[in-house]
């Protein structure tokens, strides 16, 4: 699965979309990575112009937002994280947290 960068403006839901971020989410007490998007071409126009899409649910890509060496380091952890922790229920939630946050640590100190 590939994760698309800002500013891509992809076909979902039979309507032109613009993908503006990402958004963690639960549903039926599992979690969920997918992208915060507005509809095309207004974009951004209030918190209540933003939905939930699923990766899943591209239908089309109709051009990818700008790739640089930040935006491929940023989506392709985003693309691990959510092969990680897609589906998680709650209790593993926490349990994969707890562990990624101690690999964090541990990372940190490594660096000092």
């Amino acid at each position: 699965m590939k994760v698309l960068p800002v500013g891509s403006v992809v076909k979902a839901r039979g309507i032109k979309l613009l993908i503006v971020g990402y958004q963690m989410f639960y549903r039926e007490n599992r979690v969920n990575i997918g992208y915060l998007a507005a509809k095309y071409p207004r974009g951004y126009a209030g918190k209540e112009s933003l939905g939930i899409l699923q990766f899943t649910e591209i239908q089309d890509v109709l051009k990818e937002g700008l790739h640089t060496p930040e935006e491929l380091r940023y989506t392709e952890g985003l693309r691990r994280f959510h092969e990680h922790a897609e589906g998680l229920d709650g209790e593993k939630w926490r349990l994969f947290m707890e562990s990624l946050d101690e690999g964090l640590k541990k990372e940190k100190r490594s660096r000092e």
